[in-house]
This record gives structure tokens, C-alpha cells and sequence, in this order.
């Protein structure tokens, strides 16, 4: 047992990666060739991004949630989201990830980048109601991947390839802390 009083391996960081596996998993098998994905991403506000989508549809980071029991009620200006914790913070940190790599990626390129955001929730669960709440696209893993690859091309795959190879330099996102 763990100090927590869980089984070895059920802490709530393990069902937190397990969740943002299971996104990746998703985000490989339904986008094919047409995103590239950085995963675990440092986050200069503190912790990591999950995901960091680069797509011809655009670049997203994605906060993943597993919440297996989770009922999610999306509306405009905001979230109903029983069986999880704080619906206005998840909304906060998915826009302070986006705000943040977005930061970073237009130091990096010396353009401007424009990063939207997204929260995730696999593993079951329920989410219903409107796409966006406060500006952040909300929904199941599964649709939300499908959601990805299926907006319209907003980026060249030359612009996609030199936004990759800058979010792979991991300098960026370090030196971005200091």
C-alpha cells in the first residue's frame, strides 16, 4: 500500500498518467500523419503541458483529465463538472498553458504564434453541452481528436515542420522559466 492508504500504482498521479497515455493513444491513432504531438511538455508557469498539438488545423495544448466518473456540462461561460475538481481552475490552467506556450513558441520562431486551448477527459465519463467554455474547447478525448483533425488548414506543413523542430528544443521551454 502506499502511504496514501491506495494499492501501489493507483495514486492519483498514476491515474493522471495513465490518463494522458491514453490521450496520446488517441491523438496517434486519429490523427495519422496530420498532427505532431509533444508530450510532457515543461510548462514556464509550473508543471507540464500534456499534449502540445502542431497541426495544419493549428497548435493546441491539451490538459488531459481522467476522470472515469466524471459528468461534464460545457456552457459558454464555463463548466458543471461533478465527480472532478474545480471546473473554474481547470479553465485557467487550460488557458495559462496555451498563453504559455504561446509565449514561448514566438520567442523561439520570432513571429507571432497563436496557441488555443483544449481540456480533455478520458476513461468514461460524461461531457455534454456546447464545444467551448470561456474560449477552451472542452470534450471527450475521442471527440476532441476527431474535432482536431477535422478544422480547417491554417498552417502549411512548412510552418508546421518549423514550429515542430522549434517546440522540440527543449532550451526554449527551459530557459522560458528563468
Amino acid at each position: 500500500m502506499s502511504e496514501t492508504g491506495n494499492p501501489l500504482g493507483h495514486t492519483s498521479w498514476h491515474l493522471g498518467a495513465d490518463g494522458e497515455a491514453m490521450m496520446a493513444d488517441l491523438l496517434d491513432r486519429v490523427s495519422g500523419a496530420s498532427f505532431t504531438t509533444l508530450h510532457s511538455v515543461p510548462c514556464p508557469v509550473g508543471g507540464d503541458i500534456d499534449h502540445l498539438v502542431i497541426a495544419k488545423t493549428g497548435i493546441w495544448t491539451i490538459n488531459t483529465k481522467h476522470h472515469p466518473k466524471a459528468v461534464v456540462e460545457v456552457m459558454n461561460d464555463g463548466l458543471h463538472a461533478e465527480n472532478t475538481e474545480d471546473s473554474d481552475s481547470m479553465i485557467r490552467r487550460a488557458k495559462e498553458e496555451a498563453s504559455s506556450a504561446a509565449s514561448v513558441l514566438t520567442d523561439g520562431m520570432g513571429q507571432a504564434i497563436f496557441v488555443r486551448p483544449a481540456l480533455a477527459y478520458v476513461g468514461g465519463g460524461r461531457v455534454t453541452g456546447t464545444r467551448q467554455a470561456c474560449g477552451v474547447v472542452v470534450m471527450r478525448g475521442e471527440d476532441l481528436a476527431h474535432y482536431l483533425s477535422n478544422l480547417p488548414q491554417v498552417l502549411t506543413a512548412q510552418e508546421v515542420a518549423a514550429i515542430y523542430r522549434t517546440a522540440r528544443d527543449s532550451r526554449i521551454w527551459w530557459n522560458a522559466k528563468e
